[in-house]
Protein backbone atom coordinates (compact mmCIF):
# COMPACT_ATOMS: atom_id res chain seq x y z
CA UNK A 1 0.00 0.00 0.00
CA UNK A 2 0.78 3.46 -1.27
CA UNK A 3 2.04 5.75 1.94
CA UNK A 4 1.41 9.19 2.98
CA UNK A 5 3.50 11.35 5.49
CA UNK A 6 2.80 14.65 6.43
CA UNK A 7 5.08 17.46 8.19
CA UNK A 8 3.51 20.49 9.68
CA UNK A 9 4.36 23.19 11.99
CA UNK A 10 5.28 26.41 12.34
CA UNK A 11 7.39 28.71 10.51
CA UNK A 12 11.17 28.08 11.35
CA UNK A 13 10.54 24.72 12.59
CA UNK A 14 12.55 22.77 10.43
CA UNK A 15 10.34 21.20 7.77
CA UNK A 16 12.67 21.68 5.08
CA UNK A 17 15.31 20.10 7.19
CA UNK A 18 13.08 17.25 8.05
CA UNK A 19 12.45 16.57 4.67
CA UNK A 20 16.06 16.42 3.60
CA UNK A 21 16.50 14.05 6.15
CA UNK A 22 13.78 11.56 4.90
CA UNK A 23 15.19 12.02 1.54
CA UNK A 24 18.25 10.62 2.66
CA UNK A 25 16.81 7.54 4.17
CA UNK A 26 18.89 3.98 3.71
CA UNK A 27 17.39 2.68 -0.35
CA UNK A 28 16.90 6.02 -1.24
CA UNK A 29 19.19 7.23 -3.31
CA UNK A 30 18.16 5.19 -6.15
CA UNK A 31 14.89 5.93 -6.57
CA UNK A 32 12.90 8.24 -8.52
CA UNK A 33 12.63 11.01 -6.42
CA UNK A 34 10.06 14.31 -7.37
CA UNK A 35 10.21 17.34 -5.25
CA UNK A 36 7.28 19.84 -5.96
CA UNK A 37 6.37 23.37 -4.74
CA UNK A 38 4.06 26.14 -5.90
CA UNK A 39 5.24 28.91 -8.01
CA UNK A 40 4.06 31.19 -6.06
CA UNK A 41 6.61 30.59 -3.20
CA UNK A 42 9.70 32.30 -4.22
CA UNK A 43 11.10 32.58 -1.55
CA UNK A 44 15.05 31.89 -0.85
CA UNK A 45 16.23 31.58 2.49
CA UNK A 46 15.75 27.67 3.75
CA UNK A 47 13.90 26.71 1.11
CA UNK A 48 13.94 22.77 0.10
CA UNK A 49 14.81 23.26 -3.54
CA UNK A 50 17.49 25.53 -2.40
CA UNK A 51 18.87 23.03 0.17
CA UNK A 52 18.90 20.35 -1.68
CA UNK A 53 21.09 21.22 -4.88
CA UNK A 54 23.82 22.82 -1.98
CA UNK A 55 23.63 19.20 0.05
CA UNK A 56 26.63 17.31 -1.07
CA UNK A 57 25.02 13.67 -0.58
CA UNK A 58 21.51 14.55 -2.19
CA UNK A 59 23.52 15.80 -5.23
CA UNK A 60 24.77 12.21 -5.60
CA UNK A 61 20.93 11.10 -6.50
CA UNK A 62 20.89 10.39 -10.08
CA UNK A 63 17.15 10.32 -10.51
CA UNK A 64 16.04 13.53 -7.91
CA UNK A 65 14.23 16.48 -9.83
CA UNK A 66 12.40 19.49 -8.81
CA UNK A 67 9.49 21.15 -10.41
CA UNK A 68 7.34 24.03 -9.68
CA UNK A 69 3.42 23.82 -10.03
CA UNK A 70 0.22 26.11 -10.01
CA UNK A 71 -2.49 23.55 -10.20
CA UNK A 72 -4.05 19.94 -10.20
CA UNK A 73 -3.03 19.56 -13.55
CA UNK A 74 0.76 21.17 -13.19
CA UNK A 75 0.59 18.25 -10.19
CA UNK A 76 -0.27 15.62 -12.50
CA UNK A 77 1.67 16.17 -15.59
CA UNK A 78 4.84 16.47 -13.16
CA UNK A 79 3.93 12.90 -11.77
CA UNK A 80 3.11 11.92 -14.82
CA UNK A 81 6.35 12.73 -16.49
CA UNK A 82 8.38 11.50 -14.08
CA UNK A 83 7.12 8.51 -12.38
CA UNK A 84 8.18 9.33 -9.00
CA UNK A 85 8.68 5.90 -6.45
CA UNK A 86 9.01 9.18 -4.08
CA UNK A 87 6.67 12.17 -4.23
CA UNK A 88 7.47 15.54 -2.12
CA UNK A 89 4.76 18.32 -2.04
CA UNK A 90 6.57 21.13 -0.38
CA UNK A 91 4.91 24.15 1.14
CA UNK A 92 1.40 22.90 0.57
CA UNK A 93 0.14 25.81 2.41
CA UNK A 94 0.28 28.06 -0.83
CA UNK A 95 -1.52 25.33 -2.60
CA UNK A 96 -5.59 24.88 -2.85
CA UNK A 97 -8.03 22.81 -1.99
CA UNK A 98 -7.60 20.73 -5.39
CA UNK A 99 -4.41 19.36 -3.30
CA UNK A 100 -6.80 16.67 -1.05
CA UNK A 101 -8.01 15.68 -4.54
CA UNK A 102 -4.94 15.18 -6.29
CA UNK A 103 -3.72 13.11 -3.08
CA UNK A 104 -6.26 10.88 -2.91
CA UNK A 105 -5.97 10.17 -6.84
CA UNK A 106 -1.96 9.69 -6.79
CA UNK A 107 -2.32 7.23 -3.60
CA UNK A 108 -5.33 5.21 -5.06
CA UNK A 109 -3.29 4.65 -8.84
CA UNK A 110 -0.27 4.04 -6.75
CA UNK A 111 -2.26 1.40 -3.87
CA UNK A 112 -0.91 -1.68 -4.91
CA UNK A 113 2.93 -0.30 -4.88
CA UNK A 114 4.16 -0.45 -1.35
CA UNK A 115 7.39 1.44 -2.17
CA UNK A 116 5.38 4.82 -3.11
CA UNK A 117 5.51 7.69 -0.78
CA UNK A 118 3.97 11.17 -0.75
CA UNK A 119 5.06 13.73 1.74
CA UNK A 120 3.10 16.66 2.32
CA UNK A 121 4.66 19.63 4.12
CA UNK A 122 3.18 23.14 5.14
CA UNK A 123 1.92 25.35 7.71
CA UNK A 124 -1.84 23.79 9.28
CA UNK A 125 -2.33 27.22 10.77
CA UNK A 126 -2.10 31.03 9.89
CA UNK A 127 -0.68 33.68 12.16
CA UNK A 128 -4.31 34.04 13.81
CA UNK A 129 -4.45 30.08 14.67
CA UNK A 130 -6.79 29.63 12.13
CA UNK A 131 -6.80 26.63 9.66
CA UNK A 132 -4.28 27.30 6.82
CA UNK A 133 -4.62 25.45 3.37
CA UNK A 134 -4.79 22.29 2.52
CA UNK A 135 -3.12 20.54 5.57
CA UNK A 136 -6.06 20.12 8.14
CA UNK A 137 -8.10 18.82 5.66
CA UNK A 138 -6.03 16.59 3.82
CA UNK A 139 -5.11 15.19 7.25
CA UNK A 140 -8.47 14.89 8.22
CA UNK A 141 -9.51 12.85 5.01
CA UNK A 142 -6.55 11.07 3.48
CA UNK A 143 -5.73 9.12 7.28
CA UNK A 144 -2.25 9.73 7.00
CA UNK A 145 0.09 6.93 7.71
CA UNK A 146 2.48 9.60 9.66
CA UNK A 147 1.82 12.78 10.72
CA UNK A 148 4.76 14.68 12.28
CA UNK A 149 4.33 18.07 14.05
CA UNK A 150 7.14 19.95 14.28
CA UNK A 151 8.36 22.92 16.33
CA UNK A 152 10.45 25.81 16.76
CA UNK A 153 11.59 27.90 19.46
CA UNK A 154 9.65 30.73 20.68
CA UNK A 155 11.09 34.14 18.81
CA UNK A 156 9.68 35.99 22.18
CA UNK A 157 10.90 34.60 24.96
CA UNK A 158 13.37 32.24 23.55
CA UNK A 159 12.90 29.11 25.83
CA UNK A 160 9.24 27.28 25.17
CA UNK A 161 8.33 25.43 22.31
CA UNK A 162 6.26 27.29 19.35
CA UNK A 163 3.82 25.82 17.57
CA UNK A 164 2.22 28.97 15.78
CA UNK A 165 3.88 31.30 13.79
CA UNK A 166 3.28 35.42 14.49
CA UNK A 167 2.90 38.21 11.98
CA UNK A 168 5.03 41.07 13.50
CA UNK A 169 5.16 42.96 10.21
CA UNK A 170 3.54 43.03 6.79
CA UNK A 171 -0.09 43.36 6.71
CA UNK A 172 -2.47 41.97 9.43
CA UNK A 173 -5.10 41.45 6.45
CA UNK A 174 -3.39 38.85 4.33
CA UNK A 175 -3.60 35.58 5.23
CA UNK A 176 -0.62 34.51 2.38
CA UNK A 177 2.06 37.16 2.62
CA UNK A 178 5.14 35.90 2.10
CA UNK A 179 8.32 36.64 3.79
CA UNK A 180 10.65 35.70 6.51
CA UNK A 181 12.11 36.65 9.73
CA UNK A 182 11.04 40.58 9.06
CA UNK A 183 7.71 39.28 8.90
CA UNK A 184 7.19 36.25 11.23
CA UNK A 185 8.30 35.40 14.13
CA UNK A 186 7.57 31.43 15.80
CA UNK A 187 5.43 31.83 19.16
CA UNK A 188 4.49 29.58 22.08
CA UNK A 189 1.32 29.39 23.48
CA UNK A 190 1.80 32.16 26.11
CA UNK A 191 3.72 34.73 23.79
CA UNK A 192 1.32 34.55 21.12
CA UNK A 193 -1.51 37.51 21.62
CA UNK A 194 -4.43 37.65 18.75
CA UNK A 195 -4.83 40.77 17.10
CA UNK A 196 -7.84 42.73 18.77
Amino acid sequence: MARLEIITGPMFSGKSEEVIKRLKKPGYKNKKILVVKPSEDTRTARETFEMITKDKYLASYKNLKTKTIDNYEGLKEAVKASSPEILVIDEAQFLGLWLIDAVKEILESNSENEDFVIIVTGLYKDFLRNPFGPIPELILQTEPDEITILSAVCDKCEKRPAQSTYKIGGSRNLQKEQGDKDIYQARCRICHKLPE
